[in-house]
């Protein structure tokens, strides 16, 4: 199932989706042909003026129209990564276990020449922590393209990252231009230590070279990158032994005009639309007071793990999708990259919008996997079962409930038994009582664990704990408000959110509790363990 992402979609549809549908039409085929298509013709779509762009995309539109109201509309051969424009699952991704082989090669058989004079410049804890597990030799190989020859490697790519992580973490409102001139002084000695610029000579990496830097992260690269850090993470103690998994999802606007440059009107009256930024669409998000309900950028679909005991979660793996899309399809890719890379996930918790009882039924079935959702209240609710509880009886005369024994993975039910002894004949139904009832998996009381299991109320308000890493990767951690554009960008800017946001963990400054008297013994919410064996 990995390397195609087959899909499975919900059958819970609305009556404005059904009629949708009636074209036969793939839309999102459609539109992900045309990007394509844009994307192969101009290779520097992005450095066209909007003149030029509105020019070129209102030509691939109108030939997409003509094909489309002539019936000779080609789509190519589409996986379904690519159908959400997203990437397929590349082939040089490291699993956790590789990477700590990987990790202790490097440690063994490197020399390291530390500089004093360097270390002592640097201060601050975060870049403390970050510099002593920053293992440039191991980073280099990671990050290096092949055409990274003797002859062209002025700046190593560990170096960049480098730069691109003290940007991140002090620096998210400067452009890549005042940044690095901001690094260029000399009086910025602790920040060009870190980044391993020299003390004595101004030469810092034009701003130009970091954003080649950027553009240049593969998906493959991008992946390992992260894999790298969960690899020290998971192994520093942060997380305990009692864990669960979750996904959500968060809105990022991008600095692009809202009005589209071309449109494909399909022949149920709804329209493709395509904008500056192509990777990018127009989507809805939770209304707030202060935002427009409509926005025009990305959702980050992001897996957690919350640990049971503290209640803290935090973010392992995001992936970057157009607005217009629909939490469900994109879970797909995202859970064949994290079992790809090696994690153990278990119970996985998430929102309605995930809930679809074929998807829960073949994750269970093939990965072992419990994907729980909260109940759907316009799900269908079987007779003899009370609404409230979930408790299910025999029938709707019967008031002895029944015991849940566990899932039937032949027959695809749940089932439930009757413990009452009737050889007393103290059941009025003893004659007649089947004492076993099975129910098919659905979206709403009877999910991969039934409601009426003691234990699950507790698991739907865990996936809550999700909000908190989202607010404080897009607020604190650098990634809103989003400057960039095309989706490789922004998937790299969050990598590199999620990077820093993970050091601020193993540094203790993920949280720190509040300095007056009334507050001070109140333990921290996001940083709940000691810094013992961490640096």
């Amino acid at each position: 199932m990995l390397p195609g992402y087959t899909f499975c979609e919900s059958k819970r549809k609305t009556k404005k989706h059904a009629m949708k549908n009636k074209t036969g039409l793939d839309k999102k085929a459609i539109r992900a042909a045309i990007v394509r298509q844009l994307k192969s013709s101009y290779p520097n779509f992005s450095r066209l003026s909007r003149k030029e762009k509105k020019r070129v995309v209102r030509e691939a539109c109108s030939a997409a129209q003509r094909e489309l109201e002539g019936g000779t509309l080609a789509l190519p051969a589409l996986s379904g990564a690519e159908r959400l424009g997203l990437e397929d699952l590349p082939a040089g991704v490291l699993t956790l276990e590789q990477m700590a082989k990987q990790v202790e090669s490097f440690k063994t058989h490197v020399l390291r020449f530390r500089q004093p004079d360097r270390r002592r410049q640097i201060a601050a804890p975060l870049l403390r922590v970050m510099d002593d597990l920053l293992d440039d030799p191991l980073l280099n190989t990671l990050l290096a393209p092949a055409s990274l020859t003797p002859s062209k490697r002025a700046w190593m790519p560990a170096q960049l990252l480098r730069m691109e992580l003290l940007h991140t973490a002090r620096f998210p409102s400067f452009s890549y231009r005042a940044f690095c001139a901001y690094v260029a002084s000399l009086k910025r000695k602790e920040e060009r230590a870190f980044c391993g610029l020299s003390l004595r000579q101004d030469a810092t990496p034009h701003h130009a070279t970091l954003s080649a830097f950027r553009r240049s992260l593969t998906f493959a690269m991008r992946v390992n990158l992260m894999v790298w850090l969960l690899h020290h993470f998971l192994r520093s103690g942060r997380i305990g032994d009692r864990v669960v998994h979750a996904l959500d999802s968060t809105d990022l606007a991008v600095p692009v005009n809202s009005y589209p440059l071309g449109e494909v009107e399909l022949p149920d009256g709804t329209k493709l639309r395509m904008f500056a930024d192509l990777d990018c669409d127009c989507g809805r998000r939770r209304a707030k007071r202060d935002r427009a309900v409509r926005f025009v950028g990305y959702r980050i679909h992001t897996l957690c793990v919350v640990d049971v005991e503290t209640g803290v979660a935090f973010p392992l793996l995001s992936l970057p999708a157009a607005a217009n899309h629909h939490d469900l399809p994109v879970m797909e890719p995202l859970l064949a990259l994290a079992l790809a890379i090696g994690l153990e996930l278990k119970v996985l918790v998430a929102d309605e919008g995930y809930a679809s009882a074929p998807v829960q039924e073949r994750l269970r079935r093939e990965h072992g996997i419990l994907l729980v959702t909260p109940p759907e209240k316009k799900a269908l609710r079987p007779e003899a079962v009370n609404l409230g509880t979930g408790t299910v009886f025999c029938h709707s005369a019967c008031e002895t409930p029944m015991r849940y024994l566990g899932f039937d993975d032949e027959d695809g039910e749940h089932v439930f038994r009757c413990d009452l002894d009737h050889a007393d004949l103290s059941c009025p139904f003893a004659a007649s009582c089947p004492r076993e009832r099975g129910l098919p998996l659905d979206t709403g009381l009877f999910g991969p664990i039934p409601a009426c299991v003691p234990g699950v109320e507790p698991l739907h308000d865990l996936r809550k704990l999700c909000e908190r890493p989202f607010n404080l990767l897009k607020h604190v951690d650098g990634l809103e408000p989003c400057h960039l554009v095309r989706q490789p960008s922004v998937a790299a800017q969050v990598v590199f959110s999620q990077l820093v946001g993970l050091f601020k963990v193993l540094a203790g400054l993920r949280s720190v509790p509040r300095a007056d008297a009334q507050s001070a013994t109140v333990q921290p919410q996001q940083e709940v363990l000691p810094l013992a064996g961490v640096v």
